[in-house]
């Protein structure tokens, strides 16, 4: 059975959703840490944000900000891998008329170019 996230009329956790996939579709090492860190979490309980634990969301950023911080980093800072992310959701949040679901496509061929640069010899 796979897994799979439902969401009407929020862009803001689509376009998270969409940025987290092209992340963890950067090295496959932190994408298998993901799914290693939630199936521990799930059995030990800790995977249950109605019983003040955390949710998937979270424990997936906990990973991201653990290969970021190694020597040398698995996967780059956000503010390197996406230039402008954080003035697109500062804006987003502003104004109605940002379609966040556009700027996916930008981000995408952002981590494409990342990607590209790192498998050159």
């Amino acid at each position: 059975m796979e897994n799979c996230d439902l969401s009407i009329g929020n862009t803001t956790g689509v376009f998270k959703s969409a940025l987290l996939r092209e992340v963890l579709e950067l090295d496959r090492r932190v994408k298998d840490l993901v799914v290693i860190v939630k199936k521990w979490a799930k059995a030990n309980r800790l995977n249950d944000p109605a019983n003040g634990s955390f949710n998937s969301y979270c424990l997936t950023l906990l990973v991201i900000s653990f290969a970021q911080s190694r020597s040398p980093p698995l996967i780059p800072p956000f503010r390197e891998l996406f230039p402008g992310l954080r003035d697109v959701v500062c804006e987003s949040q502003k104004d109605d008329n940002v379609d966040l679901i556009r700027e996916i496509d930008f981000f995408q061929r952002k981590a494409a170019e990342w990607k590209e640069r790192c498998e050159r010899p």
